[in-house]
């Protein structure tokens, strides 16, 4: 460490500043990182604990699970995909929504969706749960009619 001191202020001072902004910017991008991971983590937890809860209170008035623990990744993989990226596919999120049985299965749904980062470059590596994710790429209106509206024509409670 005293090497690296002696050697850093052997530089003469414009290099020193460049040197410094550059280890502050590191500095930094590690710790929103290391911030990123946790807080996603508790945050995931939190969810999931919550959700749980909902799924078991549901089961106990009665509902059960419509589909297969994969049909349950499919549905959540098809919202993935019509929601990251450039553009919305509204029909897609529709049609998944559309076919949601009860409100075990809208909770399932969420649950397996879990928290998911953008796969594209341009975008973060924040991860998003469902209803973050629908919130950000859609308007109220378009919630409503692609997302709320097929869930009510069924009797469901939960809506986004």
């Amino acid at each position: 460490m005293k090497k690296a001191i002696t050697w850093f202020l052997s530089r003469p001072l414009p290099q020193q500043v460049i040197i410094a902004v550059v280890l502050i910017v590191v500095a930094l991008f590690i710790l929103r990182s290391i911030r990123s991971l946790f807080t996603g983590w508790f945050t995931g937890f939190q969810r999931n604990i919550q959700l749980k809860g909902e799924a078991t209170q549901l089961s106990l008035e009665g509902q059960k699970k419509s589909f297969s623990p994969s049909q349950y990744e499919a549905f959540a993989n098809q919202l993935f995909y019509a929601l990251d990226g450039g553009g919305t596919d509204e029909p897609a999120i529709f049609n998944v929504f559309s076919q949601m049985k009860n409100d075990l299965d809208v909770i399932e749904l969420e649950r397996v969706f879990g928290f998911r980062a953008s796969e594209k470059w341009y975008n973060t590596s924040d991860k998003y749960s469902l209803g973050e994710w629908l919130r950000s790429d859609m308007e109220q209106d378009e919630m409503d009619q692609y997302v709320n509206a097929p869930l009510r024509e069924k009797g469901i409670t939960k809506s986004y």
